[in-house]
Formats: structure tokens, sequence, C-alpha cells
């Protein structure tokens, strides 16, 4: 029984020092590297599909920017049909910044002066342990891929380039991966009042939940509606509480799903007819009707959150 049980401790022993160290991003520089740029929407997907492409997930470093545009890494091992038939040292990275049209412009683009370009590398500027690095020196880096909510023929007019020196649009290859549903969101005194004006029940319950009109929503953020104060929105001429549009840059996929879905743009801008003005930051009107731009999803939320915005506060997620 002794010689089985002492047995049984090698066998364990043996099985775990034959398991791989994970990579030490100081030190030990990356064989090949991946970037995808473009969409903050699909940062949680990200954050689960990046773990498949490497041969042991659970030995994958995250890195994480220190400073400057906060690129998301993993780095570890790639799984062999992925880089050649041969296991790699493959660093993953993803930035998020101005959203899925800043993406798919880098990838567009054979230059990479791009401000969200400069991502973070892997090296000496590189601090932690295990399983967790924090990055400071960042370079340019040409993006692989870019993650888009839109189809780039349906982005913000301006905002991917054209010309020598860049791939026409028709050049791209693109694939659909998934769908995504997009909504209204408001801050929690903004719900409060909607119920109040609506005459529904306080709380989350579904039966509570309140609601804003398409063509409310699409009167607030365009210059050619009528609806510029929490009042208007309301339908309470009492109510002169600060009301706040917190929208997406317009390099943003979110943002050009909410104009095509409110504005009827691109589609009615470009020969269809029907397209209405968006407003942005400098139509502000302060105090009344503040307008803020946001680079990432995650922004639109925390300024939605609790009394992270003063007064009224919505925009589209």
């Amino acid at each position: 029984m002794k010689f089985k049980l002492i047995a049984a401790a090698c066998a364990a022993l043996c099985s775990v020092t034959a398991v791989a160290a994970s990579l030490n991003p100081v030190t030990q520089v990356p064989e090949v590297t991946f970037y995808i740029a473009g969409a903050s929407a699909q940062e949680k997907a990200v954050q689960v599909v990046a773990l498949d492409l490497f041969q042991i997930p659970g030995e994958v470093v995250k890195i994480s920017q220190a400073s400057g545009q906060k690129t998301q890494g993993w780095y570890g091992m790639s799984k062999p049909a992925l880089t050649g038939g041969v296991s790699k040292r493959l660093f993953l990275a993803y930035n998020k910044t101005n959203g899925s049209n800043a993406g798919v412009a880098q990838v567009l683009s054979d230059a990479k002066d791009e401000a969200e370009a400069n991502i973070v590398t892997l090296g000496a500027g590189c601090t932690g342990s295990g399983l967790a690095y924090a990055c400071t020196v960042a370079a340019p880096t040409e993006a692989d891929m870019a993650l888009s909510d839109v189809y780039p023929g349906e982005a913000v007019i301006g905002v991917l380039p054209e010309g020598p020196g860049n791939i026409a649009i028709s050049g791209l290859t693109v694939k659909r991966t998934a769908m995504e549903g997009f909504g209204i969101a408001v801050n929690p005194l903004l719900y409060a009042a909607l119920q109040t004006s609506q005459g529904l029940c306080a709380g989350v319950a579904a039966a509570c939940q309140p609601s804003i009109r398409r063509a409310d929503y699409a009167s607030l953020v365009t210059s050619d509606g009528a609806t510029k104060t929490a009042a208007d929105l309301l339908q309470n001429t009492n109510d002169n509480t600060p009301l706040t549009l917190v929208r997406r840059v317009n390099s943003s996929g979110t943002q050009a799903a909410s104009n095509i879905f409110f504005a009827n743009n691109i589609c009615g801008a470009i020969g269809n007819g029907g397209a209405l003005t968006l407003f942005g930051a400098g139509d502000s009107n302060p105090g009344v009707f503040d307008i803020l731009e946001n680079s990432a999803t995650g922004d639109v939320k925390a300024a939605l959150t609790g009394t992270t915005t003063n007064g009224y506060a919505l925009g589209v997620m």
C-alpha cells in the first residue's frame, strides 16, 4: 500500500511539473502579434472568444495598458492550427477606443498614424507577475482586423479614409459574426420621471418599465426636431431639470446604428432623402440640454449610472 501511495504521489507531482509555465511578457517577446481594433459594444464577447486562440487558456497572461488608450491584451502559446501548424508565442491585442469605424479606418489605411493605432507593446515596459501584467510602452501597430456594429458602408459620412494610400471599402473582407440589439438607456432619475409622466408604478418590474417613443428621441437628438428640454420630453412644463444626451463619437458603430434608426442616416443622406441632421457636442444648451460625446460604450454606461451626470441623462447603448 505504501508503494502505491508513493507511486501515486510521484504521478501527481510529475503531472504538475509537466505543465508549461505562463510566458513572461518582459523577457519573452511575441512571435506573432494579432491586433483587433474597433467596436466597444463587443468587448465582453472579445474577452470570452480571445482565450479560444490559445493552446492552454488557463496559462494566458492578461495584459493591460497602464496609461493611454487602455489596450487589452492576452499573451500565451497559440493553438498550432492558427499559426502555421506550430504553437507560437501569441500576443492578441484589442483596442476599442473611438469605436467601430476607428477600427475599420485602421484596416483601410496603409499607414499607422491613427491615434488609435498606438497600442501597448510587450517588453521592458511591463510589470507584474503570474497571469497579470500592466505595460506602459506603446507603438504604432497595423490593425489585422476590425470589429464593427454596422457595415462599413453604413458608417457616418467622412469618418472612413478614402483615396490614395487606402484600401477601398469594396476591397474589405466582411464577415457577419453575431447579432446585436441597441436601445435607449436612461439614468435612474430620468427613469423615475418617465414612470411618473406615464402613470406607471415605481421600481424595475417589467410592468413598471417606461418607454420613449422613436419620434420623441429623434426629435431630441436632431436639429430638425422641437424636443430640446426635459419638459419637452416628459410633456411637463414645470420640469426644469437639466437634460443630458450622452452620445458616442461619430466613429462609433453604436452611434451609426442610432443614426440609422432615429435619423435615417446614412440611407437618407446618400440620395434617398429623409435624413435628419444630428446634434453633436457643439450644439449643447448648457444647463438645459447638454450633449456629451464619448469614445466607448463603457463611458456612456458610467455617465448613466447613479448620480454621475447632473439631472436627467439618456443615450443609446
